[in-house]
């Protein structure tokens, strides 16, 4: 560990224990100033329900828009925004499915999942710009309206567009999604749908050639650093829909809130209660991925296999599913269109896929010809079920189970469950899964494999301890790994037969003195090194701030400094025409604080910034890294603002 690293742990430390003498005064959670109720599924068993959610969020939202780092602490990406992504942490997925396995490319992309149905009553708006250096603009409006206490209408836009810091990194998002809830005068029924749009286009440069040249300053301007490709492209068109429809049996029971007036009516006194619910729910997806490379003898891939004259491989899958849910509620009464938390479902669901993968080979007429090289259709059908209780000592106790019956996951199940109290949550997990069709089955221009995999047989467990008063989570997770699919330093995929297994541990503390405040989350994880998962040791995001309110408490203001560091580890490398990150163990990266300044305002519904983005870049030296050979961005002034209008 260098000399910077032991002074910056110090700092870290002591003001840790300066702060942690002074009295809290801030919410762990800045308040927010609006809130409107949210249509959208809690579980994963298709059960609906409104909830009031924070519409103009806190500052930490505001100015941390990049999703790799929102979600990871960590600008686990190929530095510019929207380029292919990783996750630093192991985490286990325990939805089951048919999935062909290339998610690299899936983080800025809207799903089912994804999509909330906004009940504001009014007309509710939002707007959210960020302008950056290198003609980084990422746009997000965002419009619903109801029509009456029954139908609610809107959609969202978002533009992602950025040309990136260096040679062939540019990249494009467009997302658009269309949706709406309908539901009767007498709150039985409900209908929900939506319809999400996905384009992106990104350049793909295979990351710099040498990193001497970036870390030894021997090129003169970042932006003529020689990169392993210079006319390859990723495309994706992702397009899906979805109607969810559910009928509700219950009762009509007295509104305690109720007051009677000369306008009021009988039936605005009542209250529908559910108790018994029947819900459909079907979808479409289809999804078409594109490789393209003009040039197949850059020297980049290990093999040509197709055309040696150019690459155009691609991947279609096309996706429908059908479920059938029946759902049983508590007795205990609420407000109107909600459920207790005592519920118990079962569901039925089909899922009908096709895979196709096409690429490029010669032609003696007009040099090449696009065919199909593979297909594959799939039925798959699984049973699932989930349950839930709250009471005056539990929060929440939950349990979920899932089997597929029939088709390529044949054999595949998932159970999981937890609890949630004032002051413990805890969770646990058991999956057995088939491999990604993806890494069992592949043929392209620069890679071909056929493999059998096993089963990937997973358990999990994870407890925190929750303090409020204290501004404290802090908690520790256990896996255990079995047939473990991965990606080689050949950068195919590969399967580790024996057992891993990996410990975290994690902290989440604020301290504050005055209208001062330190923000940590650090989180370490335990793994031997020579195991097919790289992880890096310690992940920190620390965020120092002042924050108040100024000209008489109109302008909430806040200046701040944050600072994002991993330990030292075997990053992953990327290969564009597989959109996998694979193992290398030639370098370790990491060992370098990226630090972010800014100043974030908001004046009732509208919040803007300016920040400074790796203000420091360059100072320590340059070794900067979000993967293997991928320098992150350098220094980068950026301004955003994010407007939200019900009227």
């Amino acid at each position: 560990m260098n000399r910077f690293s032991l002074i910056f742990y110090f700092l870290i430390l002591f003001s840790s224990v300066c702060f942690a003498q002074g009295k809290d005064s801030i919410p762990l959670l800045v308040n927010d100033t609006m809130r409107i109720s949210v249509f959208r599924g809690i579980e994963n068993f298709y059960l609906y329900r409104y909830d009031s959610v924070n519409m103009v969020r806190s500052m930490d939202s505001l100015v941390i828009y990049h999703l790799a780092i929102k979600r990871n602490n960590l600008n686990s990406a190929l530095g510019n925004i929207g380029s292919s992504a990783f996750s630093p942490f192991y985490k286990n997925d325990i939805a089951l499915g048919f999935r062909v396995g290339i998610d690299s490319r899936r983080l800025f992309l809207w799903e089912n999942g994804d999509i909330r149905f906004v009940n504001s009553h009014k007309r509710y708006s939002r707007v959210n710009y960020v302008n950056g250096s290198k003609k980084e603009n990422y746009i997000e409006v965002e419009h619903s309206q109801s029509f009456g206490k029954n139908l609610d209408i809107g959609f969202r836009y978002n533009r992602i567009n950025s040309l990136g810091y260096y040679t062939s990194q540019q990249t494009y998002y467009s997302r658009l999604n269309f949706y709406g809830r309908l539901s009767s005068r007498n709150g039985r029924y409900h209908l929900l749908f939506n319809t999400a749009l996905n384009s992106t286009k990104n350049q793909e440069n295979g990351g710099i050639t040498a990193d001497s040249l970036f870390e030894d300053d021997l090129v003169s301007n970042i932006e003529f650093l020689p990169v392993n490709l210079s006319g390859a492209q990723s495309q994706i068109k992702d397009n899906s829909f979805m109607v969810h429809q559910h009928y509700d049996f219950g009762k009509r029971v007295q509104s305690s809130k109720f007051k009677v007036d000369s306008s009021a009516t009988k039936a605005d006194s009542l209250n529908f209660i559910p108790v018994f619910r029947v819900g459909q729910e079907i979808s479409f997806r289809k999804n078409f991925f594109l490789y393209t490379d003009g040039s197949s003898d850059s020297g980049f891939y290990s093999d040509t296999i197709l055309d040696p004259a150019s690459t155009r491989d691609s991947i279609g899958v096309k996706n429908l599913e059908n479920t059938l849910s029946f759902s049983f509620f508590g007795k205990k009464a609420g407000a109107a269109n909600q459920f207790s938390r005592n519920y118990v479902s079962f569901s039925v669901r089909h899922q009908l896929t096709q895979v196709n993968y096409g690429a490029n080979i010669p032609d003696t007429a007009d040099g090449s010809a696009f065919v199909q090289t593979h297909w594959f259709n799939n039925n798959n059908v699984f049973v699932q079920g989930n349950a839930g209780v709250s009471s005056k000592l539990f929060n929440k106790v939950w349990v979920d189970a899932a089997y597929c019956v029939a088709g390529y996951n044949s054999g595949d199940f998932s159970l999981s469950g937890g609890l949630q109290t004032t002051y413990f949550e805890a969770k646990a997990s058991a999956t057995l899964k088939e491999a990604d069709y993806f890494a069992q089955r592949y043929v392209s221009n620069h890679f071909e494999w056929t493999n059998n995999f096993s089963k990937v047989f997973n358990v999990g467990a994870e407890g925190a301890f929750i303090a409020e008063r204290w501004k404290l989570r802090a908690g520790a997770g256990y896996n255990l790994v079995n047939n473990l699919i991965y990606y080689g330093q050949d950068a195919k995929s590969a399967q580790y037969g024996g057992a891993i297994n990996i410990i975290k541990a994690f902290v989440q503390k604020r301290f504050t003195v005055g209208k001062f405040s330190l923000d940590n989350d650090v989180t370490y994880q335990y793994i031997k090194d020579y195991m097919p998962v790289r992880l890096p040791a310690v992940v920190l995001r620390s965020s120092f701030f002042f924050e108040d309110k100024l000209f008489k408490h109109a302008l909430h203001s806040r200046f701040g400094v944050d600072v994002y560091y991993n330990t030292a580890w075997n990053a992953y490398s990327y290969m564009p025409a597989t959109g996998q990150f694979y193992l290398q163990d030639g370098k370790r990266y990491g060992n370098y604080p990226y630090i972010d300044v800014y100043a974030a305002f908001r004046v009732k519904g509208a919040r803007f910034f300016f920040k400074l983005d790796h203000a420091f870049a360059g100072l320590l030296g340059n070794t900067y890294y979000g993967a293997a050979h991928y320098p992150l961005n350098g220094r980068t002034f950026k301004f955003g603002v994010d407007w939200v209008f019900l009227d």
